[in-house]
């Protein structure tokens, strides 16, 4: 289906600050909820880490300065980068790339290379989404993988993902909404690598590639927030599909990037906002090439962010790796990707080339 992008608008038709308070209208439930697990699992981490300042994922600030990076979420619309993503992994200079954990097995096997894996959860629920969108019957055979990846996770997440991560880690500590559990938890130890994630994975991806890696570019892949046109909510069929056997659950319907309604629940609607809020207040340039609610509204598309498939976003970063050559045969024209860096390691070779 061939769909067009909404007119552009110049400021979402809310002000920053109602965006803001919109994405934190769940914090006092969250901290309910989940106080003693996260109580509980720091204390767990603390004694199998010991100095949690040794394995902090400050250490990687930096690391991507003044580069861009890919941000992978779990919404219906990853499974169009993954073309690009085969692309990118191919260059002789690609872009890092950043995914949530959910996505795991789904990128293992389809063959994606991805640079570090972000685990925000602290229920045990994290261990099977992160096997989830696989086709592999042999679930364990996901984490015997993990040799030689690097996972970035939540001071607080639970210890059976530790105990089944094989390759390196790096802890990071969330700033929650209530200072007596700060209090309490800066008791067991201090830890002040904080994240902001906006209360969601992907949020803590695109945090950690700007605020932490230095990434002056984010695009953002699968950052959906709603179910797709087909009532699925990830890019291939999942539990989540269905909310305890009954649908979609209770959901609100707000516009896409095309203007077209789509379902999503409540919680997804702050993720969104709060993602939109950080593309407007926040220096640097945003690409999404997700195809949901984010930077969408009834009035348009927000001008903060640029809106394109992946393999557009990546032409700019692509033009110093290789060029496309068209070559006349006895059978006609062929094109054909030479890479740069041979054709300059010749400068005696048949080819003259300039790139613009």
């Amino acid at each position: 289906m061939d769909l067009d992008y909404q007119p552009m608008i110049d400021f979402p038709p809310i002000t920053p600050s109602e965006m803001y308070a919109q994405a934190c209208t769940g914090d006092k439930v969250t901290v309910d909820t989940w106080r003693d697990t996260w109580i509980k699992n720091y204390q767990s981490t603390v004694d199998r880490f010991g100095d949690m300042a040794e394995i902090s994922y400050g250490k990687l600030h930096g690391i991507n300065r003044h580069k861009p990076a890919i941000c992978l979420a779990s919404g219906p619309s990853l499974s169009e980068a993954l073309p690009a993503l085969k692309t990118n992994q191919e260059l002789d200079n690609p872009v890092l790339v950043i995914s949530t954990l959910h996505n795991y097995a789904y990128l293992k096997d389809n063959g994606i290379k991805v640079d570090y894996y972000l685990s925000l959860d602290a229920g045990d629920v994290v261990i099977d989404d992160m096997t989830e969108f696989g086709t592999n019957e042999d679930k364990e055979s996901y984490w015997a993988s993990t040799e030689g990846e690097t996972l970035l996770a939540y001071a607080a997440s639970p210890l059976k993902l530790f105990d089944k991560w094989k390759g390196k880690v790096y802890l990071f500590n969330c700033l929650l909404p209530d200072l007596e559990l700060r209090k309490k938890l800066e008791e067991i130890q201090p830890f002040s690598a904080f994240i902001s994630t906006g209360g969601n994975a992907g949020g803590a991806i695109m945090y950690t590639a700007k605020a932490i890696f230095g990434s002056t570019t984010i695009i953002f892949c699968g950052y959906d927030f709603c179910f797709a046109y087909d009532k699925k909510f990830h890019a291939v069929s999942t539990k989540y599909d269905s909310f305890k056997g009954q649908g979609m659950g209770t959901t609100i319907r707000h516009p896409d990037v095309y203007g077209n309604l789509r379902h999503t629940w409540p919680s997804y609607m702050n993720f969104k906002f709060w993602m939109d809020w950080v593309t407007t207040q926040v220096p640097g340039q945003w690409i999404s090439c997700s195809e949901g609610l984010l930077g969408a509204y009834k009035e348009g598309n927000i001008r903060s962010i640029k809106y394109c498939t992946l393999t557009q976003a990546l032409e700019q970063f692509r033009v110093a790796d290789e060029v496309t050559v068209n070559e006349v045969g006895p059978e006609g024209t062929s094109t054909k990707i030479v890479k740069l860096k041979d054709i300059y390691n010749n400068p005696k070779g048949a080819l003259p080339i300039t790139m613009f």
